[in-house]
């Protein structure tokens, strides 16, 4: 077995390079700094009940503020201290919230839902009450971003632990069952897709210093730049590459299951250029292998499905990749390869790598 070491790759901020994402904004201000026009100022909006929404409006004023690392572990390199959300250094821009972009839900709506013996209909009435919301701010507001804060009393009711944070697509490959029951965190998310405003989903512990959630400054880093990312429309950094060479398109195959489990979906679940700009795809139902009962794909339906994404990114980005990197956590049929490639050739095509992501026993110290 031969092992190669693969070099950290630089990233780019708005003054220089760095290899940690945390580290290039907070002594080198994000990436987008460099473009001129760019807005400073995020609105947000804030859907929630009257304590919750005051608790997060206190940590977004901490935010402003530097605040030190606790770090948990041995590992103390993985935790960095926040540099504070303002328009003087790091992030370079500033919230923009008060009690006009917000809304304060009810106690007794969330007492009527919670009383809902059907549990699916309990889920509806919830994203009902929040779409409701989300739409108004959207719409009338404005808003940039909107955060959602989940009730305390949604949680193991309409809200389960860890259920309601995995992946939107279930992968087959996992062996495995999906949930049935409808998802509040997805059934919302798809709901607040017909509205041209990203949401954030907040659960209510995060708001509290405790052993179940991060530290202030982890908290504020992932908060912040989940926000800055959604909220502006932009990026914080970006990858630093050799201009001369090929544009890359990443292509991501991914499998899940229809609910009713009767058959299994495919989908490019993501379809990006070197800046994280990205579409998903859905694909049609694929077969799965009488054997290892690994699903997978067909020439034809390999062939369509890669022409199909590789036109969309060309009409997103005025141009057809130089090279392609396909990836998926399986192992690739013949078929499948052979569908793949002939897609590529097709296009005119001719630098590409295709990856397997597999897990292993095998470990580097």
């Amino acid at each position: 077995m031969k092992a190669e070491y693969i070099q950290e790759p630089f990233l780019l901020f708005g003054k220089g390079k760095s290899i940690c994402p945390r580290e290039g904004i907070s002594e080198l201000s994000v990436y987008d700094t460099v473009i001129e026009a760019r807005k400073n100022q995020l609105l947000l909006g804030i859907i929630g009940i009257e304590e919750d929404v005051e608790n997060l409006k206190n940590w977004l004023k901490r935010f402003e503020s530097y605040i030190p690392t606790s770090p948990k572990g041995k590992q103390k390199g993985l935790f960095k201290s926040f540099p504070g959300f303002n328009q003087e250094k790091g992030f370079c821009a500033k919230f923009i919230y008060d009690s006009n972009y917000e809304r304060i839900l009810s106690p007794n709506d969330i007492k009527k839902i919670l009383k809902e013996p059907d549990r699916d209909k309990k889920v509806l009435n919830a994203v009902d009450m929040f779409g409701e919301n989300i739409g108004f701010l959207s719409d009338i507001k404005n808003c940039d971003v909107i955060v959602c804060i989940i009730p305390k009393s949604f949680e193991g009711k309409i809200v389960k632990e860890n259920k309601d944070d995995e992946p939107v697509e279930q992968n087959a490959e996992d062996n495995g069952e999906p949930e049935l029951e409808l998802n509040f965190r997805r059934a919302l998310k798809a709901r607040a897709m017909k509205y041209n405003t990203p949401i954030q989903l907040l659960r209510e512990y995060v708001l509290h210093d405790n052993n179940k959630s991060q530290d202030a400054a982890t908290k504020a880093w992932n908060f912040c730049t989940a926000l800055y990312y959604k909220g502006l429309q932009t990026i914080p950094w970006k990858l630093d590459v050799d201009e001369n060479k090929p544009k890359v398109c990443f292509v991501g195959i991914g499998f899940y299951r229809s609910r009713d489990k009767k058959t299994i979906q495919t989908s490019l679940a993501q379809i990006f250029n070197e800046n994280g700009k990205g579409v998903i795809l859905r694909g049609t139902p694929v077969m799965e292998d009488k054997d290892d009962k690994k699903p997978h794909l067909t020439y034809d339906q390999s062939l369509h499905l890669l022409k199909d994404a590789l036109t969309k990114y060309k009409f997103a980005t005025g141009t057809m990749p130089g090279r392609v990197v396909l990836h998926k956590t399986s192992k690739y049929y013949e078929d499948e390869l052979d569908g793949f490639i002939q897609a590529m050739q097709d296009l005119g095509i001719t630098e590409y790598d295709i990856v397997t992501v597999m897990e292993t026993d095998l470990r580097f110290f």
